[in-house]
């Protein structure tokens, strides 16, 4: 009802704000009711939410873990790339690509030029790397604001809400229009990212203008989850896009993995349980779909 309270100090994402809670917990309904809603009729509660409980209105609501400055509490981005020295950490081509046939602004944020002064990325799963086509010189190095110990470890954020809201729309799973939704999610990244005074003549372009796909929706969720891995691999998962290419050296040959498998620990300590597990999902491999994918 959000009359309860909620201690400020131990509160480290809504500072003791009941309504900062109530916002999220809706907003990550949405979330979970869109991620099974290709399996099961969702409708009724996808509409509930959207026409009467309080959910994100603004990236001020996000749900985000502000990191500290010193190691081990800072952005784990930051703790790989500067306290542990990973300076192989670069930008994948499919992104860098993306980015650049959409004329986007969040390119340079995404992104530093490499030696070049050029934005170019690295095809994923080459092995024997640094090389002479792909090495630390040649492949754009990911961008100053993300290698930033303070950013904000997101759970949840507004323009993926307002991406999930728009393709819900488009499916006719709630009223409202798609394409204002659309919009929003795209204003919001671009704002999240610095960005937002490029939003006008972005969303002009023809190819970022909303033209009621699945495809347009999805794969600007995804820009939108950049450096959020887990989220937008599921997302991928449920959407089918953007359409990836299996890593070039992968175990898993011309297949993307579409779930983690289960610790060896589990199978010893907990094999009935894994055993049933097993029966219900499939075999307990990479490539065995999990059951809400497409």
């Amino acid at each position: 009802e959000g009359n309860g309270e909620i201690n400020a100090s131990a509160d480290i994402l809504y500072n003791g704000s009941t309504s900062g809670w109530q916002k999220f917990a809706n907003s990550l309904k949405f979330r979970i009711l869109m991620r099974i809603s290709s399996k099961v009729d969702v409708s009724a509660d996808l509409q509930a939410i959207a026409s009467s409980r309080a959910v994100f209105t603004s990236n001020d609501d996000e749900a985000k873990l502000v990191y500290l400055d010193a190691d081990p509490n800072a952005n784990p981005i930051y703790e790989a790339i500067v306290y542990r020295s990973r300076f192989e950490y670069k930008m994948n081509s499919v992104m860098v690509d993306m980015l650049k046939d959409l004329d986007d602004p969040r390119l340079p944020v995404f992104a530093m030029v490499n030696n070049d002064g050029e934005y170019r990325g690295k095809p994923a799963g080459i092995d024997a790397v640094p090389n002479d086509e792909y090495n630390y010189d040649n492949v754009s190095s990911i961008g100053e604001f993300y290698i930033n110990p303070n950013l904000e470890g997101f759970f949840m954020s507004y323009s993926e809400l307002m991406f999930l809201m728009a393709e819900a729309a488009n499916k006719g799973y709630i009223t409202g229009d798609a394409a204002t939704y659309y919009n929003n999610g795209v204003k919001a990244s671009l704002a999240f990212n610095g960005v937002d005074g490029d939003y006008d003549a972005y969303i002009a372009q023809s190819s970022v203008a909303y033209d009621g796909t699945l495809k347009q929706i999805a794969e600007q969720n995804w820009i939108g989850l950049f450096c959020q891995g887990v989220e937008s691999w599921t997302e991928w998962r449920r959407t089918g896009y953007p359409e990836l290419e299996a890593a070039i050296e992968g175990v898993l040959g011309d297949q993307l993995p579409s779930r983690y498998t289960y610790p060896a620990i589990e199978q010893s300590v907990n094999a009935g349980s894994y055993g049933a597990a097993v029966d219900a999902q499939g075999d307990d491999l990479l490539t065995t779909k999990v059951w809400w994918m497409q």
